[in-house]
């Protein structure tokens, strides 16, 4: 990263284990359970495979009318960030004037509504709300987050697959050390809808026997969105809002020809290049957050990526997605937001529908509760074996 810190001021989740951070984080630490049996509306995905789903109603909080021509990742977008500015950005708003401030959302899925495909099918055009193709382009969650919070610097809506929750967090500070802006929400949403029921139907038809997820047929699928508000370090510390932590490094990596199924290639240089920009070795880091999902080339190629790196010195690790399940482009964004809560915390929840294998040691997983001392934690983002991300956190200082 640029020599200017950039921080994260605050931040706020919406997921299959609640609706706010520290709940969430609670519940983890708790091994309370949020995955779930496919729904019978779900059969398309196939198989016994599991579930998280957000049960939380959006529009009463929201307020005003309008809303049933959202999706439900805006209304989980809009939801987190009216939470963090309170109300609509405005010239004498406490945080920033709207100009001034920007939006980086990992979003890509968008479909016809019921509403729409109904209408398609019967030949009945004329029924057709207008209103409805608004919410059929991948900018559109982005658009209505911004223009519901008046958010008038830039909107960025990042299509980056299983990374681009990660990659909002790097877009962000990129932006802000550019002069672009003084604020940026970034993070990502994604609800379950049948394009990602119909992906994971295909995934889960072809899998192996899951690396390191026990008790799980294939990949886990779920929903959510996590927000984080990025400024300057120090302009945000002269006007009272203290870093709950720092955006330290990113890497990113690209292999389009992998040696093997579980070729670690991606993942390796990804890690390199965030500890170079972090400006830390690997001794240093105490906590990783896995990107496990159940894809088990995925999942061994990551493993091996780490375990090279750390050998028998391998911090704490914790994999949400055992969890939580796999929330494409919020998972980064997610991962993201309880990496700050647990170096906050100095805990890290247990793992849960773990294997037996030697893996589980060499990642140093554990369905245990552990308090940690870390000062700074690595997130990983994997796309198969092909993509990988890494960002690096730390706690904040003086």
């Amino acid at each position: 990263m640029d020599d200017i810190k950039i921080v994260i001021t605050d931040l706020q989740m919406i997921c299959p284990a609640g609706d706010k951070p520290e709940l969430i984080f609670d519940s983890l630490l708790k091994g309370q359970i949020f995955l779930k049996k496919h729904e019978q509306s779900d059969d398309i995905m196939g198989g016994d495979g599991l579930t998280g789903r957000v049960e939380q109603e959006f529009k009463k909080e929201l307020e005003g009318k309008g809303w049933r021509h959202h999706n439900r990742s805006a209304l989980m977008a809009c939801l987190a960030g009216k939470r963090i500015f309170k109300t609509r950005l405005s010239v004498d708003h406490p945080i920033c004037q709207p100009e001034n401030a920007g939006l980086v959302l990992a979003y890509n899925h968008n479909v016809f509504s019921e509403e729409v495909e109904d209408a398609l099918a019967k030949k009945s055009l004329h029924l057709i709300n207008p209103a409805n193709f608004l919410t059929m382009s991948t900018n559109a969650v982005a658009s209505q987050v911004s223009i519901y919070l008046n958010i008038q610097g830039f909107t960025i809506t990042q299509t980056m697959g299983y990374l681009a929750g990660l990659e909002s967090l790097a877009t962000a500070a990129l932006t802000l050390n550019s002069g672009r802006s003084r604020v940026v929400l970034a993070g990502g949403a994604e609800e379950i809808i049948p394009q990602i029921r119909y992906s994971t139907a295909s995934y889960n038809r072809n899998v192996d026997q899951a690396l390191l997820f026990s008790g799980i047929p294939g990949m886990p699928v779920s929903e959510g969105c996590a927000l984080l508000q990025c400024e300057k370090g120090a302009p945000a510390k002269d006007q009272g809002r203290p870093a709950r932590a720092v955006i330290r490094g990113f890497g990113m990596y690209f292999n389009p020809a992998p040696q093997s199924a579980h070729d670690p290639e991606a993942a390796r240089q990804a890690i390199q290049k965030a500890l170079q920009d972090a400006g830390i070795h690997p001794k240093d880091v105490g906590v990783v957050f896995t990107a496990t999902n159940g894809n088990t080339m995925q999942d061994l190629a990551e493993a091996r990526a780490l375990y090279e790196l750390f050998g028998e010195q391998m911090p704490p690790a914790f994999a949400l997605r055992s969890t939580l399940g796999e929330g494409f482009h919020a998972s980064g964004a997610l991962v993201s937001a309880l990496a700050v809560v647990c170096l906050e915390q100095g805990s890290l929840p247990p793992n849960q529908n773990l294997t037996g294998n030697e893996w589980i040691e060499k990642l140093n997983l554990s369905d245990q509760k552990r308090n940690h001392h870390a000062r700074y934690a690595l997130v990983m983002g994997m796309e198969h074996q092909y993509k990988s991300g890494a960002l690096v956190l730390s706690v904040p200082t003086s």
